[in-house]
């Protein structure tokens, strides 16, 4: 009986072989196999599965040879393979491992897309009201998807243009050219007036700024620091800023109001951006206005370098265009989903920079102008294997040529791996995407194609039914 050859009939192509390499497995289904059962014909006397006979030959070798592994084609769709080792009864472990990287690769396609799914689902917010008739409605498709009518892309870009001024502003209260003096306060005497200067980093050089004078004595304020206290930023530079963060604050609230989906619309990462940016405002007014009374105490510095700093991030609403840019979303997630390889970066780079630092500490240790401790040297560390080099601080010895030169290669090295990954992931998600995108165009086409063949037809039977 064990002798007993078996001939097997997979979607017209034949196979043959011995029972005894099948009852091996006992508990697969070719290894249970018997003449009363449902894929036996007894007229031809040989079993009959109606299924992909190509892939059959990966089957039926795991029950030929005893080595207990499954080797795959590289041409294999892993999803096909998945359901035919499925309907076999095969355990996917037992792929062996010179074959396994096709079924890993159809996992993370398996992710992306899931990834990608998720994503489209959290934007789309309210997506099914492109045909409401609604006021409410139709303005908040208005205000969150460009893309879904004329009057949706003009909004989007007064939108930019805001975002690209108020940043704009930001940056232009930093330039003396474009401040002003400050009326001194009252308790100020006038004979501490003084020209405010400016020290050259380089040369060490006064440079003195005649558009911009000083009220108070010298409390070891820097001259940027006196810049903020005694002069103001230009007055259309205010009205600007004051029109563009009201319109940031009726822009959040009418989104909010009108959202069909409030909880979703909180959760969305443009919706954060912008409640945080509220709140980062409402810091900014109350500090802003202390500057002149309270700058000369420590605490209240770092909290106003605190609010400056922060409305900076005013530049983070540029992530609005992921709403029409898909290919900046892609980008987003793949840094989402490398969190691993970003911290192994990260944890790997200061291994090396404290490393190298110290290094180069010993190494110049018979220079008394070159790395005065090992935290410089980790910072000379860090500049040098991200490729930067600043000169502010070289070696000058031998053992510093050469512990300069195993840095910045270690460093070319050490970027290079995790980046690699990162951008593997990348490709990923960004030929998903475009796969996606274009079956999308054609089973539009194919439905237009459908719709202009059957229009012809109900036309003429209409037309047939009245006569």
């Amino acid at each position: 009986m064990e002798d007993e050859l078996i001939t097997l009939n997979i979607g017209g192509s034949v196979f043959k072989t011995y029972r005894s390499k099948l009852i091996k497995y006992p508990n697969s289904k070719l290894g249970s196999l018997t003449t009363a059962s449902e894929h036996y014909l007894p007229s031809s006397k040989e079993y009959f599965f109606d299924r992909n006979p190509e892939l059959f030959n990966v089957v039926l070798d795991y029950y030929r040879y005893d080595r207990q592994q499954l080797h795959i084609p590289n041409y294999t769709c892993g999803s096909v393979l998945l359901q035919e080792f499925d309907f076999w009864g095969l355990p996917v472990v037992n792929i062996a491992d010179c074959c396994f990287h096709i079924y890993i690769k159809h996992e993370d396609e398996v992710e992306i897309q899931q990834n990608l799914v998720t994503c489209h689902s959290n934007t789309q917010i309210g997506s099914s009201l492109t045909n409401s008739k609604s006021f409410g409605k139709q303005l908040w498709l208005v205000l969150d998807q460009p893309n879904s009518s004329r009057i949706a892309q003009i909004f989007f870009a007064v939108f930019m243009i805001m975002v690209v001024l108020s940043v704009l502003m930001s940056c232009m209260v930093t330039d003396t050219k474009f401040r002003v003096d400050r009326p001194p306060p009252p308790h100020h005497s006038t004979n501490n007036r003084n020209q405010l200067t400016r020290t050259n980093s380089t040369t060490g050089n006064n440079t003195s700024n005649d558009s911009v004078v000083h009220h108070v004595k010298d409390d070891g304020l820097t001259w940027k620091m006196k810049l903020f206290i005694e002069t103001k930023p230009l007055d259309y530079i205010d009205y600007i800023d004051f029109v563009t963060t009201g319109f940031f604050i009726l822009e959040l609230l009418l989104h909010f109001l009108v959202c069909p989906q409030k909880k979703r619309f909180l959760n969305d990462n443009n919706s954060k951006i912008d409640v945080l940016l509220f709140f980062v405002t409402l810091l900014f007014w109350c500090v802003i206005p202390l500057a002149v009374d309270y700058m000369k105490y420590k605490h209240y510095r770092s909290l106003y370098i605190f609010a400056n700093v922060t409305m900076m991030l005013k530049i983070l609403r540029m992530f609005r265009l992921t709403k029409l840019y898909t290919e900046l979303r892609i980008l987003l997630i793949t840094l989402q989903k490398s969190i691993k390889e970003l911290i192994l970066l990260s944890v790997t780079f200061a291994i090396f920079a404290v490393l190298f630092g110290n290094l180069i500490y010993y190494s110049e240790l018979s220079e008394s102008e070159t790395f005065p401790d090992s935290f410089i040297g980790i910072w000379w560390s860090i500049i040098t294997m991200t490729t930067v080099g600043y000169g502010d601080y070289v070696p000058k010895s031998s053992t510093g040529y050469f512990a300069g030169v195993i840095t910045a290669t270690s460093g070319v090295l050490i970027i290079t791996m995790p980046i690699a990954i990162i951008a593997g992931k990348f490709d990923g998600y960004y030929t998903a995407y475009n796969t996606n995108k274009t079956k999308t165009k054609m089973r539009k086409l194919q439905k237009q194609e459908h719709q202009n063949s059957v229009a012809p037809l109900y036309n003429t039977t209409i037309k047939t039914n009245i006569e």
